[in-house]
């Protein structure tokens, strides 16, 4: 497919405002997040795995960064935006969490048992992530049914 270089402010704009649909629906409207867009590849990519998108956050400060790979988004129909909108803002939600295990995960002996440890609670924090944005998506399309 041919890059049409005037479609990325729209496809950003897209994007960015389902992230905030998000952060409104999630009564995270005291998060200060900006949105971003890239054509590079994003740190999760690796064997195989294409990570449509990433959030580094500070639940502290509530601060975040959502960072997309662009070329992903333009093939994404409405539904499948709105749903890695939400699955970046779920991890907002369980931000306070991910920090508390970083934490102590960094205190263990480092290792095998570390690295162990902190790859199931990575598989961990994504399955409830994506279970949650799943709740959330559905609950959402269903209230918008009955508008």
């Amino acid at each position: 497919m041919k890059k049409n270089p005037t479609l990325k402010p729209l496809v950003h704009r897209r994007f960015a405002n389902r992230i905030f649909y998000w952060l409104n629906r999630c009564w995270l409207n005291d998060w200060s997040v900006s949105v971003q867009t890239t054509n590079e590849e994003l740190p999760g990519d690796s064997d195989g795995f294409h990570t449509l998108a990433e959030v580094k956050f500070l639940p502290a400060y509530k601060h975040a960064t959502v960072t997309a790979r662009l070329d992903s988004l333009r093939e994404l129909d409405q539904q499948r935006l709105d749903e890695v909108a939400c699955h970046e803002i779920s991890h907002l939600l369980l931000g306070p969490i991910d920090v508390f295990v970083g934490q102590l995960t960094s205190q263990l002996p480092r290792g095998v048992a570390q690295r162990l440890v902190i790859a199931n609670w990575d598989e961990l924090k994504e399955s409830a992530t994506s279970h949650l944005q799943r709740v959330l998506t559905a609950q959402d399309r269903e209230v918008r049914s009955k508008k």
